[in-house]
């Protein structure tokens, strides 16, 4: 599988609940052959409340909850508009992901950041505990 690799794309269809959000794109994921592990593994951050850490707006790679170590795992990431920028940590090559497209990341070997100009209107969803499904 490659480290960046576009699902398909996700609308948010009107909604403004986060819990309403996490359930049509936690169905939407199995539908797609991902399983999302823990509700905790969910950050959705609607328009008005990104952090104004600075260290978002720089590459880098997730930590796995545990002393913030980098592991293998795989995030989902998905905005309507100004997707988070993608990057291979080796060669630095840049990925262009369209707004509404999810992409599904491997966090060992990609890094990524917040775009530097956030769009007022920016939803933004991030999945970090997911599995894959064995089809039947």
């Amino acid at each position: 599988m490659k480290a960046v690799q576009v699902i398909g794309r996700w609308e948010r269809s009107g909604l403004r609940d986060r819990k309403w959000i996490a359930h049509h794109f936690r169905e939407w994921l199995w539908e797609h052959g991902i399983a999302v592990r823990s509700n905790l593994s969910f950050d959705i951050r609607k328009p008005g409340s990104y952090t104004t850490d600075a260290d978002v707006r720089k590459w880098h790679q997730d930590g796995d909850g545990r002393n913030n170590k980098r592991r293998r795992f795989w995030l989902v990431m998905w905005s309507n508009v100004k997707p988070t920028e993608l990057r291979l940590k080796r060669s630095k090559r840049i990925f262009e992901v369209a707004p509404g497209h999810v992409v599904l990341v491997r966090n060992d070997l990609v890094e990524h950041r917040s775009p530097t100009e956030t769009h007022e209107g920016r939803w933004f969803i991030r999945v970090t505990d997911v599995a894959f499904i064995q089809p039947s």
